[in-house]
């Protein structure tokens, strides 16, 4: 049985994949380089036909916030042994699988060292984020107001998420407005075949247009692989955490408390959680898309 052996963590951190990335979405000028993770929870496929909340999480951050995330979260990744990557040899975090009673990589952690786990996981998030944002919609709502009015398929599958994109990139362009912020945003996004292309689009024409008056405040789109850009692992986080408070709320009738993982990520004050209603999305159709004749 072939066994991995993950690299150092010295090793890991003195190649830090963040800070070649980060540094590559911004331009030289740039000094506290702030950059915006986005991670989005749907089905491979692209399409969010196998769940009744689809979420997308944005976390936003300087390079020197996230360049200390990176050396505390692989140290909690190493020190629990979460699994490794067989590729690219990384230990990494996703937070389906964690969730997941089949999975076995968590096996060996009882009910309070997992607790104990997520707690760290969630602390090094609050302590790294100056912002954070999730999106979220009903996918039945979505299907019966907005997806009759696309008349391709590529808008069909892509749309939800380009909407959920934009509502996050107003939202934060808006925070920066109370701050004294004076660089534009990189945003960095988890690579997907399905979205990738449509989001690069999308993204630039925002920023061309200036749409809604934000275009100017963002400066890149960057795309890159959750287990080597692990900052993509903390907005897997948020969308999650995002998408099962929505389910409660609006799907079971909220009935559950609210989860203590997110109890823990709303302390600070520092994240938004934001779903499109019916009427959101109505007044989408109305305004951007021609109703079908």
């Amino acid at each position: 049985m072939l066994m991995l052996t993950p690299k150092p963590l010295k090793d890991t951190i003195a190649q830090s994949v963040v800070k070649q990335i980060i540094r590559a979405a911004h331009p030289f000028t740039s000094r506290e380089r702030v950059s915006a993770v986005v991670f989005a929870y749907f089905d491979e496929s692209g399409k969010p036909d196998h769940s009744p909340v689809v979420s997308l999480g944005a976390v936003v951050a300087s390079e020197r916030k996230w360049k200390d995330f990176e050396k505390e979260w692989m140290k909690e990744l190493y020190l629990v042994k979460a699994p490794i990557h067989p590729r690219h040899n990384l230990p990494y975090f996703h937070m389906t699988d964690f969730e997941s009673p089949d999975c076995k990589d968590y096996r060996h952690l009882n009910k309070d060292a997992r607790e104990a786990f997520i707690s760290s996981l969630a602390g090094i998030v609050n302590e790294t984020i100056s912002y954070g944002v999730v999106e979220s919609l009903a996918v039945k709502d979505w299907n019966e107001i907005v997806m009759p009015h696309f008349l391709d398929s590529y808008r069909q599958n892509r749309g939800w998420y380009l909407f959920m994109l934009q509502n996050a990139l107003i939202d934060i362009a808006y925070w920066t407005k109370n701050l004294s912020l004076h660089e534009p945003i990189a945003c960095i996004f988890d690579t997907n075949n399905e979205v990738s292309y449509a989001a690069t689009e999308h993204f630039n024409d925002i920023r061309e247009n200036d749409y809604c008056g934000i275009g100017h405040r963002f400066v890149s789109a960057t795309f890159a692989n959750s287990v080597q850009f692990c900052p993509l692992q903390a907005a897997d986080i948020l969308a999650y955490e995002g998408r099962k408070d929505i389910h409660n709320k609006y799907i079971d009738g909220g009935e559950r408390p609210i989860r203590k993982l997110l109890q823990v990520l709303l302390k600070e004050g520092r994240l938004n959680i934001s779903r499109s209603n019916r009427e959101d999305l109505e007044t989408f159709r109305d305004v951007f898309l021609r109703p079908r004749q």
